[in-house]
């Protein structure tokens, strides 16, 4: 039997996307936890040693409480009517910080080429892979979709990978057709070092008072005492009280008061994923052969400049996911993207859904076609593969797809 291509494919840096606008340059939102983690672990030293520990023990109890009965769920923000696309979707997910991705599900439009599109917002308790599977599945299967594929930002990615494998192994009614991961941490050095140095502050402050993630209250002063540049001079030691009083509103109306921020427990959790859930254990489970079941192409996006990024180290990230992929047969494309910095799909819509529309929709059109016969003629025209290129072949019922010459999209 002949084998088959696997190698990642690498988007040249030549291909440029979308240079009409300036480069981002934006400071990584774990940078800012940081900063919050660290007001965190003053208030925390300042609570134990006074009486305000049990008013704060009442707080993380509330806190416990109102996520108790959180679970994930999804939100339909385009459906597609006839045979040509219904049965295909996409699933949206965001990353740290964030609790539902409607936002940036409905500016991914590029996606509506292929199906359905949804977002999947977390759990407000935590991040639970067997529970957001089991939401996907469901949701899938209530709405007559065969055919799924994720798209996933930042950490967003990892989970959303770790969705995809736990569907490849278990579930054989569904099939995983693509995973795209965008700005995604990979590997031991996925993180900058500045995101690394906030990474050690927030472990800090769970060991400290691992409950203390559950205290709205502690958040809410935590995320005040950050913005102290906003209302405090460090030169001339003035305190503007009307700017600490907007910033104590600001922070309330935006952060606590706002449902579709993750609290501070679900931050916690998603900051854990990040570190210890390894991407290498997903792709694992991807390209291990399953009967009637191929490996999904899977798509990493990043920005072209790696300094652009503050938050994601994407030049080792990228190095580190091709090779995995390459280990596990897993057909990959890495894809640098200008002007995104670290920016989320709601940011740069345009740089996003150029990508999606040049490179990921033909691939998954693609496999639409000629593994399932499905899909019919892609309102890209001739934008579309006839054939699977080589490195996306893969297997499928046991048959072997062998190299198949290469029709590049126009």
């Amino acid at each position: 039997m002949v084998s088959v291509d696997q190698q990642p494919r690498v988007v040249d840096d030549s291909e440029e996307l979308c240079t009409d606008t300036n480069n981002i340059h934006r400071e990584g939102r774990i940078k800012k936890y940081a900063k919050r983690a660290g007001a965190s672990v003053l208030i925390a030293a300042n609570l134990t040693t006074t009486g305000l520990y049990a008013y704060v023990q009442d707080d993380i109890y509330e806190g416990k409480r109102a996520v108790a009965d959180s679970h994930p769920e999804t939100h339909l923000i385009y459906d597609v009517y006839g045979e040509a696309k219904s049965q295909s979707v996409t699933y949206v997910a965001t990353g740290l910080g964030t609790k539902d991705p409607s936002e940036s599900a409905e500016k991914l439009t590029a996606h509506s080429e292929v199906g359905s599109i949804v977002a999947l917002e977390y759990s407000g308790k935590d991040i639970n892979i067997d529970e957001l599977t089991e939401v996907v599945v469901d949701d899938a299967r209530a709405n007559g979709k065969k055919y799924i594929s994720f798209d996933g930002y930042s950490a967003g990615g990892s989970i959303l990978l770790a969705v995809a494998a736990k569907i490849h192994k278990e579930y054989n009614d569904v099939h995983v057709i693509s995973v795209a991961m965008n700005s995604s941490p990979v590997g031991e050095f996925g993180l900058t070092e500045k995101s690394k140095e906030a990474s050690k502050i927030l472990s800090y402050v769970l060991q400290f008072w691992p409950d203390l993630a559950y205290s709205e209250k502690s958040r809410w002063a935590a995320e005040v005492i950050a913005r102290n540049d906003r209302y405090y001079d460090q030169e001339t030691n003035e305190l503007d009280y009307d700017g600490l009083k907007n910033e104590i509103t600001v922070v309330y109306d935006e952060k606590i008061a706002n449902d579709k921020v993750a609290k501070g427990n679900l931050i916690s959790s998603q900051f854990d994923f990040i570190v210890r859930h390894g991407v290498e254990r997903s792709l694992k489970e991807l390209g291990t052969p399953r009967e009637g079941k191929f490996a999904p192409s899977v798509f990493y996006t990043r920005s072209k400049n790696p300094t652009d990024d503050a938050v994601t180290h994407v030049e080792w990230s990228s190095h580190d996911v091709a090779e995995m992929a390459a280990r596990h047969n897993v057909p990959l494309q890495v894809i640098p993207i200008d002007n995104i910095g670290h920016a989320n799909p709601a940011e740069r819509p345009t740089e996003y859904n150029a990508t999606i529309e040049r490179y990921i929709n033909p691939i998954r059109q693609s496999i639409l076609r000629v593994f399932f016969s499905y899909g019919g003629e892609p309102i890209t025209g001739e934008n579309i593969y006839d054939q699977i290129p080589p490195r996306y072949s893969t297997r499928i019922g046991g048959v072997a797809i062998d190299d198949i010459p290469v029709v590049v999209p126009r």
